[in-house]
């Protein structure tokens, strides 16, 4: 049996020392002689005061005391020569002392290390600003470590015990049964969890909170603590609450814009135009259905793709880049005509890029495009038709002037002859009668009489259908000579102004110029009230220039506008086969203005006749060589 209780005392790791009652050590195990560093036949035999010397410390190890009292002792201390802890436990009995002792040097270190971790997590948690806290699943007790009194204004100074139950009776009754549950269940089902509840706070509100713990289990499986931490998350909830408002609000915008979108789409579709958006790189953001069809595209595949990326012509394509970078690039609107083979087949477009401005830069482009085949089509003809009319025009008035000339040279040359005629007879007759036969010669001269006026009247119609100074003299001169009886009709001051090289003219074109004159000189006779009259031919290079300016009361816009204004209408489509350009400006109590400027075409013959017209009124004085008032040019 002793064999048996060695072999167990030199298996054990802590020392084993037997001191007889005489003192004198009768047994030292292996573990002894390793902890002290010594050999054990040296200290067989020796008093246990070398012992009590080798430990440091021989409170365990007075013999007569511990004999005297039968009780165990236990000490500690720290040997400074073999530098260890140790912890004695010294037991009385009949033969002597029995002494176990072990070096505690790694459970010191192990209790240092806890302590350094203890104070390093009580500061990381009070950094963190959350309560630390362990509950034991038996007793169903809290102790909380720190960050009591932020949320119950419980000081941190101890560790405070709390009850499960009185910390549940602190959660929102909402959310009691919810972590009751959890609590209960978690320790069953997980090692880790993460709560969310709220808690009744110090000042009477509650708050939402954090939880995040872990489940400590033994070594069967069973729970034994729950370790976590609590954090105040309020601040969180109210941000994240705010942000699922805004995400609302922004998706119902967001819904709105998508329906305001399909609601402009189907508006676009309804529309002939082709619309399209583009952004800053010039890939598109938006294209009209009817635009995509009749590119022969559909309509989601051309977004986020540029012009090159589309599968149409190459230089189409190029063409609408460069529109896009040029608008992009300049900020300014264009307006382009590209010519783009669809489904209908070629037909001409009109695009009209405008930059989309951001605050600080052009972040797109909108483009419209449309259909003008039809248009330029249209526009061609109405063009071909009015070149047509314009000639027919042309023609009725060239007709109309040969058959005033036609009419006027048969009142001249027939008419005036015969009158002639029988003027002269007349007066021949008149000679012959008898001076008794009264009644004879007074009828006689009587119809002489009439003979004169009626003579008068052929040859002022004569000259109003087409006065022969007009083909005889020229422009000038026959201007002059209409002036002259405008003077004498009206007795309105009038004077002529001419620098012309009237060779060039062609008779068509003098024949327009002088019945403008002769239907203006009419207007200003009939409503403009004026006094003085200005009439200015004049030529520049290739172009003839008329003014004629009045000081009378001014024509009003409003007449211009009259579609019985025939005088002015005549003008202007005189002017128009002239392909000139023509204007009329009134001017209230100042006067009227009316400028004409036609194209110079040559005529046969050349010269060049350079005059100034008299410029007297109807009692013969001398007028100003001056304009009658200030107009524009």
């Amino acid at each position: 049996m002793y064999n048996r209780l060695f072999q167990i005392l030199e298996r054990i790791t802590d020392g084993f020392i037997s001191v007889d009652n005489s003192g004198l050590l009768d047994y030292v195990n292996d573990a002894a002689c390793r902890i002290l560093k010594v050999n054990r036949e040296e200290i067989l035999g020796q008093s246990c005061e070398l012992f009590s010397s080798s430990i440091g410390s021989a409170a365990c190890f007075d013999r007569n005391e511990n004999l005297e009292k039968r009780a165990p002792a236990r000490c500690e201390g720290f040997n400074k020569a073999l530098d260890f802890w140790f912890e004695c436990r010294c037991y009385p009995s009949a033969e002597g002392l029995f002494i176990f002792f072990r070096d505690t040097g790694e459970l010191k270190r192990a209790e240092k290390d806890f302590r350094e971790y203890e104070r390093k997590f009580r500061l990381a948690a009070e950094a963190a600003d959350a309560m630390v806290y362990d509950i034991d699943c038996l007793t169903r007790r809290i102790i909380a470590a720190s960050g009591m009194s932020g949320l119950q204004g419980t000081p941190d100074s101890d560790a405070l015990e709390w009850d499960l139950n009185a910390w549940i009776r602190n959660i929102h009754p909402d959310d009691q049964a919810y972590y009751s549950k959890t609590i209960r269940d978690l320790p069953l089902l997980q090692d880790c969890f993460r709560l969310e509840y709220r808690i009744l706070h110090q000042y009477g509100h509650y708050i939402s909170v954090q939880d995040t713990g872990i489940v400590i289990r033994n070594d069967q499986g069973q729970p034994q603590r729950i370790v976590g931490g609590i954090i105040d998350i309020s601040y969180r909830k109210k941000t994240e609450a705010a942000l699922i408002q805004e995400k609302n609000r922004a998706e119902g915008y967001l819904a709105r814009v998508e329906q305001y979108a399909c609601i402009l789409d189907g508006i676009m579709a309804t529309s002939p135009d082709h619309v399209f958006m583009f952004d800053s790189e010039g890939r598109f953001l938006y294209a009209s259905r009817n635009a995509a069809r009749d590119m022969g595209l559909e309509q989601q595949s051309v977004i986020g793709k540029t012009w090159k990326d589309l599968d149409i012509p190459r230089h189409t394509a190029e063409e609408f880049d460069r529109m896009c970078r040029s608008v992009l690039s300049a900020g300014k609107t264009s307006k382009n005509e590209v010519s783009f083979k669809t489904a209908k087949g070629a037909r001409l477009y009109e695009y009209i890029l405008a930059p989309i401005r951001g605050k600080q830069s052009i972040v797109g482009i909108v483009a419209t495009a449309r259909d003008i085949t039809d248009r330029k089509r249209m526009e061609k003809e109405v063009r071909l038709s009015h070149e047509r009319l314009k000639s027919l025009a042309s023609k009725l008035e060239r007709v109309r002037e040969e058959e005033r000339t036609a009419i006027s040279r048969e009142l001249h040359d027939e008419l005036g002859q015969i009158l002639s005629g029988l003027r002269m007879d007349l007066s021949w007759l008149l000679k012959r009668l008898p001076e008794n036969n009264k009644t004879l010669v007074d009828k006689t001269a009587f119809m002489l009489s009439y003979l004169e006026p009626a003579i008068d009247m052929v040859r002022r119609i004569s000259s109003d259908l087409r006065p022969g100074i007009l083909d005889d003299l020229g422009l000038i001169a026959a201007v002059e000579w209409q002036i002259q009886m405008f003077r004498t009709r009206t007795g309105i001051a009038c004077r002529l102004e001419a620098a012309l090289e009237e060779g060039g003219l062609d008779r068509d074109l003098k024949t327009a110029l002088f019945r403008i004159i002769q239907e203006s000189l009419t207007n200003i006779s009939k409503h403009a009230e004026a006094t003085e009259v200005i009439v200015s031919i004049k030529s520049d290079q290739d172009r003839i220039m008329l003014r004629i300016e009045d000081n009378g009361k001014g024509v009003k816009p409003s007449d211009l506008r009259k579609t019985k204004s025939m005088g002015i209408l005549g003008i202007r489509e005189r002017v128009s086969l002239l392909d000139g350009e023509f204007s009329i400006q009134g001017f209230q109590g100042k006067g009227t203005l009316l400028s004409v400027r036609v194209p110079m075409r040559a005529g046969k013959g050349s010269g060049k006749r350079t005059e100034k017209g008299s410029r007297t009124g109807k009692d013969g004085r001398k007028m100003p060589e001056v304009g009658l008032f200030s107009l524009p040019n």
